[in-house]
């Protein structure tokens, strides 16, 4: 189909079906040209057409607009140009022309200024200097709480019955077991084994004190002397 025989269908609103057919073979070789499956629907409309039900299914999926397309449909455009697309016709707008002398009006909208004392009274909010201090309170609390506790441990100075035969029920701390964290053999233990009197258990975890922290071992060599010393005296 040549171009000006599909304008001229347009134009003539002609819908026999020869000029259907012609529609459908034109579909079938353009598939995506929307005008064309337009103006086939609107042909089988007019005409009454049984399938057309079943052709509008299928061909408005190709169809962009379909407001556009209802419109052409009901006859509602007032006219179309040369290449099949619809012209719409502008709505005369009544304009009031402004008499010598006048002005124009300028509109100008109004202005609200909000502010935030409105949404927040002034008396809710806290000075930066009542905030800090409050915190550092707070610090000082837990701080004091804090150094009371180690206080009293200190004072109170609790100390590791010794074991004897008299009271075998005390528990006594065995050796770690095999692949426990190097952690676990901490200072503490070292002077629960010395309390004791499990003095090679206490020398052995001070030498791995001492190679865990290189930095301390002066103070760990220190520790092991002294239980050497322990050690002798005992034995004298």
């Amino acid at each position: 189909m040549k171009p000006e025989e599909l304008i001229d269908i347009i134009r003539s609103g002609r819908k026999e079906g020869e000029d259907i057919r012609n529609m459908e073979f034109l579909i079938e070789q353009f598939p995506y040209f929307a005008t064309a499956r337009t103006v086939y629907l609107k042909m089988l409309h007019d005409s009454g057409h049984s399938a057309y039900p079943e052709k509008l299914k299928h061909n408005t999926i190709y169809i962009p607009n379909h407001k556009q397309f209802y419109r052409f449909l009901n006859n509602l455009l007032s006219d179309w140009n040369e290449i099949g697309n619809p012209v719409f016709k502008p709505e005369p707008v009544a304009i009031e022309l402004l008499e010598d002398g006048e002005e124009e009006k300028k509109v100008v909208p109004a202005t609200t200024f909000y502010q935030l004392e409105n949404e927040f009274p002034e008396e809710e909010f806290l000075p930066i200097d009542a905030i800090a201090n409050e915190w550092l309170s707070r610090k000082k609390q837990k701080e004091e709480r804090k150094d009371s506790l180690i206080d009293r441990f200190i004072q109170e100075e609790p100390s590791m019955p010794k074991i004897t035969e008299e009271n075998p029920d005390i528990p006594v701390v065995t050796e770690p077991v095999t692949g426990e964290k190097p952690e676990f053999f901490s200072e503490t233990l070292a002077k629960i084994y010395v309390r004791q009197q499990l003095y090679d258990k206490a020398i052995a975890t001070y030498l791995k004190l001492s190679l865990k922290y290189p930095e301390k071992s002066v103070y760990f060599a220190v520790q092991i002397e002294k239980i050497k010393e322990k050690i002798n005296n005992n034995k004298n």
